[in-house]
């Protein structure tokens, strides 16, 4: 009669030498297990990345610190030019460009040379509109050199309306203003209107910069979703600066959803040898 063979008879057979180790198939079998649930849980934290996005990034609480107003500003100098009558001077209270016999200030940046024409409502008495001008050219100072370049006026109103960029200026409301202060959310506002001041004329028809949302195939936000033509770039370029130059000050998902939604983007962004991010450098 046949012996009964062992109890690892149903692993199987090493020749005709007898049975696999029990425990060494066992001990093979559970690192199988542990790899496949890791890379499942793996590929489900992706999948679970990629179904939320931020309605916008600039006014997102996880992006409220890539600049803090602590940080140090390249902001020099303000000296007071007078009053004089300048033209077509947007308010978005009113919706409309005016002509304005506005507080005149001139701003400039200790790593350029650069001089910013800050134009106040004269709605303000002289004193206030010289502190408003001030506050603004320090938070100013604390975007990358890229996003100043083409910065060459700056209006200030009163008024709780949004912010704008474009056409070599950024809109502010002085009201509106000071609920993104609250919110800690004032730089990062300031860089997304610049980004429409400093970027968007030069990439947003860049075929290169089409190609690269049309690779990525998704959004960063709604917002840039809503208006892929018009917000994207601006939207994107903060995401792209808090994982390239802030790393360490967002969360390692908030890093993760980044460059798994918009990775083309960074890449895009990266070769673009000309933008100059100082003071900022890399993360490593």
């Amino acid at each position: 009669m046949k012996n009964n063979p062992p109890e690892s008879w149903h692993s199987s057979k090493i020749g005709s030498k007898g049975y696999k180790n029990p425990h060494r198939w066992n001990h093979r079998m559970n690192g199988l297990r542990k790899a496949f649930y890791e890379a499942k849980a793996k590929a489900e934290r992706k999948a679970a990345l990629l179904v939320w996005s931020w309605s916008g990034t600039a006014t997102s609480p996880d992006f409220k610190d890539i600049i803090k107003n602590t940080d140090p500003t390249t902001f020099k100098t303000l000296t007071d030019a007078g009053q004089e009558i300048r033209y077509n001077i947007f308010d978005r209270r009113i919706n409309s460009f005016i002509n304005l016999n506005v507080y005149l200030f001139n701003a400039e940046y200790s790593d350029s040379g650069l001089k910013i024409e800050i134009q106040v409502n004269p709605e303000f008495s002289q004193d206030t509109a010289r502190e408003h001008a001030e506050k603004y050219a320090i938070v100013i100072g604390r975007l990358p050199k890229a996003l100043r370049r083409h910065v060459e006026t700056v209006w200030i109103h009163d008024g709780k309306q949004p912010f704008g960029g474009g056409n070599n200026n950024l809109l502010i409301h002085v009201e509106q203003g000071n609920e993104y202060i609250d919110n800690e959310i004032l730089e990062e506002i300031i860089f997304h209107e610049a980004c429409h001041t400093s970027l968007d004329g030069l990439y947003a028809n860049d075929p290169n910069w089409i190609n690269s949302q049309k690779k990525d195939n998704r959004y960063i936000s709604t917002y840039a979703k809503d208006f892929p033509e018009r917000e994207d770039i601006a939207e994107s370029f903060l995401a792209y600066f808090a994982v390239t130059y802030r790393k360490d000050r967002i969360s390692s998902n908030t890093y993760d959803k980044i460059i798994l939604t918009i990775p083309n983007r960074i890449n895009f962004f990266n070769s673009l040898n000309n933008l100059d991010m100082s003071p900022y450098t890399k993360s490593l």
